[in-house]
């Protein structure tokens, strides 16, 4: 079966090589997240929908007093991230609070720096069911227990844009304002890289297969941005991320005027 590519936007779901390339249009889609053939999507901020592989969508649940910002499929169920910095699980057709998120200490330090509450800005899990959720800003929270318990695994200050799980065991990446954070111990240490970027300020990290890519700029509100990617190293899973390119180990991929 041909893989499928997804874009959501403000005015509609976009499919690469659909019969029916546009869904939902003219509504935002806000967050997509795959859970085994199928996905998930929020729409216009308040809806979550769901669609097998090749069915239809359709509408599972809404959160109504809070803005629906990102979508996690967990052992224990679908994972939303919220505004106020909420977390909740979907029960059959309603969201429940994820109380132990409520009680993480540090909780009163997390801020937004347009004097906002903070929010949940992104997910991410590991094949062992290790959860990582990535506050803005917050930090990173990590669950080991599927949303029983959390543990802070970040500076507070960093201020995490985004948190994705790469593929060696262990191996978490974010991110930052600081540049590239990288663990090799699930987010028990956290190391920073800025080599090669022509500014420090990330907004979006993923791995892609052996491939890390991100995006950075000189700041919130700067035109000066680029994609960057640079080789992750797979062949032992203690060993640092593309040690071996010094200067240039991270390698502008597009450039934004």
């Amino acid at each position: 079966m041909q893989p499928q590519v997804f874009v959501g936007t403000t005015k509609g779901l976009y499919t690469v090589g659909s019969p029916q390339p546009v869904q939902f249009t003219g509504k935002q889609v806000r967050a997509l997240a795959k859970q085994d053939a199928g996905w998930w999507a929020i729409i216009n901020e308040r809806e979550v929908w769901h669609a097998d592989a090749g069915g239809p969508w359709r509408q599972v649940a809404e959160i109504t007093s809070l803005r629906a910002n990102c979508l996690l499929a967990t052992a224990r169920g679908l994972l939303l991230g919220t505004s106020d910095a909420h977390l909740f699980c979907l029960c059959g057709q309603s969201f429940e609070p994820m109380r132990a998120f409520d009680a993480v200490p540090g909780r009163e330090d997390w801020h937004n720096p347009d004097g906002s509450p903070a929010d949940v800005r992104s997910m991410a899990a590991d094949p062992s069911g290790t959860v990582y959720v990535n506050v803005h800003v917050g930090g990173i929270l990590r669950s080991a227990d599927v949303g029983q318990s959390w543990t802070p695994t970040i500076d507070v200050q960093a201020d995490v844009h985004q948190v994705a799980y790469a593929s060696d065991p262990g191996l978490v990446l974010a991110a930052a304002a600081r540049g590239l954070a990288v663990s090799h111990d699930h987010g028990k240490t956290w190391q920073f890289e800025t080599a090669g970027l022509h500014g420090r300020y990330l907004r979006a990290v993923a791995a892609a297969g052996e491939t890390v890519l991100v995006t950075a700029s000189t700041g919130p509100f700067t035109r000066q941005a680029a994609v960057y990617r640079k080789p992750l190293e797979t062949s032992d899973p203690s060993s640092a991320v593309a040690k071996d390119y010094p200067s240039g180990s991270l390698t502008t991929s597009t450039r934004f005027a």
